[in-house]
């Protein structure tokens, strides 16, 4: 598709990319947030095929079954997550587990 990019994403990544998000900010923002969170969503069928569940505050998963997906970001949703990444990582809000996912996004 015009204007957009390919972002291949593991359920992990799936997972992670919601914590970018910021609590507040101003509509379109919280617009892009929707949107994003929308096409990554992970649902009940695919839940369901990958065995996912809650266990306590933990989300586990069958990762044997864990195939990246190929997810089409167009390019304000993609400026948006550098953005965040950005802003976090002046807050010193990065962690070992953000890593792989903020390659991939600044890869783009």
């Amino acid at each position: 598709m015009a204007g957009t990019k390919t972002l291949i994403m593991s359920i992990k990544d799936r997972l992670m990319v919601p914590s970018f998000f910021p609590q507040k900010s101003n509509i379109l923002n919280q617009m892009l947030c929707q949107e994003i969170g929308e096409l990554i969503k992970i649902g009940p069928q695919e839940r369901e095929e990958i065995g996912m569940k809650v266990d306590g505050v933990n989300i586990i998963w069958d990762e044997g079954m864990d195939v990246p997906k190929p997810f089409e970001f167009t390019e304000s949703q993609i400026s948006f997550l550098k953005d965040q990444i950005t802003r976090l990582d002046q807050e010193n809000q990065i962690s070992q587990e953000h890593l792989n996912i903020i390659k991939k996004i600044k890869a783009l």
